[in-house]
């Protein structure tokens, strides 16, 4: 088994597994440095992003469809923006003009199906 293919077991096991906020997000920014790097862009993770008790978020649009009662991944010290909840959010949204000029063949649905993608891995991730 390859260390990519390790730390994903290693990180789907720590969603499944129900432990403090603060000790989940250590053990996966552990694992994540340990297969990535420590750049100062792959660092700064942990002031940005946590893992811990997600709620639902009032301000998205499908706000108390599904409700959140889970574990997953937020922005740090928002309780209430669930990262999968925001990536489902921007899904249909125009092409943002620099990455448009950056991959000028980049296609609407294209663009639409990396949201999807990373909406979907997020969603791996939490734990009800």
């Amino acid at each position: 088994m390859s260390n990519k293919q390790k730390t994903f077991q290693k990180l789907f096991e720590l969603c499944q597994e129900k432990k403090s906020k603060d000790e989940a997000f250590e053990y996966f920014m552990h694992e994540l440095l340990n297969w990535s790097s420590d750049t100062e862009e792959n660092l700064s993770l942990k002031n940005n992003i946590t893992y811990g008790k997600l709620y639902d978020n009032p301000y998205t649009k499908n706000f108390g469809e599904n409700p959140k009662n889970g574990f997953g991944f937020a922005v740090n010290g928002n309780k209430h923006f669930p990262i999968a909840t925001f990536m489902n959010d921007l899904e249909g949204i125009p092409i943002p003009k620099n990455i448009k000029e950056f991959y000028p063949e980049l296609k609407q649905s294209e663009f639409d199906s990396i949201l999807r993608l990373t909406t979907l891995i997020f969603l791996l991730f939490e734990n009800e």
